[in-house]
């Protein structure tokens, strides 16, 4: 097998990057990885050792990925936006930390970092390169999930048609990998936006024609919302993919409007195995299927488990790893229709409310049809009658009367829903409910 780095040979002078309307060549980008590895020399980096990588998709960032995996070393991805990055590098005890910001790299030794992590001292004895992504943290703290490169680039040994795609979700994301990886394997063009506003994005789709976008359900509702689809030129889309969160019906129309002539796939995926190809059903999308050569599937209990070549190590700290018999516990609740699947949300999301079963994403859903709201996030709080009852933040669309609005949203849920489902305390906020990898944020044990 190639490593990522001698990959790139394969595509010579095409393009591979188009980042601040500049195109840089997979020759290029080859050329700008060999340097890379002159740098991480010059700056003491040993090679088979824990490093520590924060920055976004761009050429450079690229070019210092591939080049630590050609120095084989295990490489945790430091969320872009995160405030924590001294405490998750002491986490996965990592001796050095290399920093991207406007193309120009910074690395910084880290003293007495802490003894490895066994999973990770043993990929890095074998002489494996890694990497680490941190789960969303969207409720919770982020868990540094271990992966072997070898074993994860293995689904990508017959990838399909190159195409034009943006990088839209993070470069410290198992779908920002997933998107990196399809593209260099498959000869396309990644395209890195610089921001993800709206705007940005869609003045991007525009100038670089791009074909592929994926994205999450959150940003679909926050573009309708904008309304800056309609003041440029979209149609180059041939596919739009849906990741990070369960799809709703809102979601479907609004992408059918704003793209009229792509297809629309959810995409089903997780920091501990990735995102494997899958088929969205043709009569209701929300629906999909999983690639059953490399992921098996299994329905326990109504919790998705999946066993495949691309899973995890482990995590790098004393979380359950949830691996049974090679077989992940992904915590997520589904609906089993045959092969195919309906996400219905992660099963510690649950709301109990006196012995009954409430789905978060059931109440988005219907909240969400309301003209009023923008986006919403539900969770449960305790209560001394029916142990929890339902809440949900509401991000208003305009100004409206707020008491007023309770009632609309009470009485718009009870012709809707079972009685113990109705939001029993509403709040509103004029912040998106979404962190900065476009995943909604749940609010947990309050």
């Amino acid at each position: 097998m190639r490593s990522p780095l001698q990959q790139l040979l394969a595509f010579g002078d095409d393009p591979a990057v188009v980042f601040r309307g500049q195109t840089t060549s997979y020759a290029d980008l080859h050329a700008l990885a060999e340097s890379q590895c002159v740098f991480l020399r010059e700056q003491g980096v040993a090679e088979q050792s824990m490093v520590a990588l924060r920055g976004d998709f761009s050429p450079r960032t690229i070019a210092l990925l591939l080049a630590l995996f050609e120095r084989r070393a295990v490489v945790a991805l430091i969320p872009a936006g995160s405030g924590e990055v001294e405490g998750l590098c002491e986490r996965v005890a990592a001796r050095a930390l290399i920093e991207v910001r406007d193309e120009v790299a910074v690395c910084t030794a880290r003293d007495a970092p802490g003894p490895l992590h066994p999973l990770a001292a043993g990929l890095l004895k074998q002489g494996h390169a890694g990497f680490v992504v941190f789960t969303s943290g969207s409720s919770g703290r982020p868990k540094p999930v271990l992966h072997s490169l070898e074993r994860f680039l293995k689904k990508y040994d017959a990838v399909g048609k190159p195409f034009v795609t943006m990088s839209f979700l993070l470069l410290d994301h198992i779908a920002g990998m997933d998107t990196l990886f399809y593209i260099s394997h498959s000869g396309g063009v990644l395209v890195a936006p610089d921001t993800r506003s709206p705007d940005a994005v869609c003045a991007l789709i525009q100038s670089a024609k791009v074909q592929v976008l994926p994205v999450s359900p959150s940003f679909i509702n926050l573009l309708w919302l904008s309304g800056d689809f309609e003041r440029y030129d979209l149609s180059s889309v041939e596919i739009v993919t849906c990741g990070s969160e369960p799809m709703t019906q809102r979601v479907l129309d609004h992408v059918a409007a704003m793209f009229p002539k792509a297809a629309i796939k959810q995409k089903y995926g997780t920091s501990e195995f990735g995102s494997p190809a899958s088929k969205s059903r043709g009569d209701d999308q929300r629906w999909i299927r999983l690639d059953a050569d490399r992921f098996e599937t299994k329905v326990v209990e109504g919790i998705l488990h999946v066993k495949s070549q691309t899973t995890m190590l482990g995590y790098l700290d004393d979380s359950d790893p949830v691996v049974v018999d090679g077989w992940f516990n992904t915590g997520d609740r589904v609906e089993q229709d045959g092969p195919w699947l309906r996400i219905l949300g992660r099963d510690s999301d649950i709301i109990n409310v006196g012995g009954e079963k409430v789905f978060p994403r059931e109440v988005e859903a219907v909240i969400e049809q309301m003209d009023q709201v923008a986006q919403c996030s539900v969770y449960g709080e305790a209560n001394p009658i029916t142990g929890n009852m339902v809440c949900v933040t509401i991000v208003p669309r305009g100004e409206i009367d707020l008491k007023a609005m309770k009632k609309k949203v009470k009485m718009h849920c009870g012709t809707q829903l079972n009685r113990y489902k109705v939001p029993v305390k509403i709040v509103f906020s004029k912040q998106w409910l979404t962190n900065a990898r476009q995943k909604k944020v749940r609010p947990v044990g309050q």
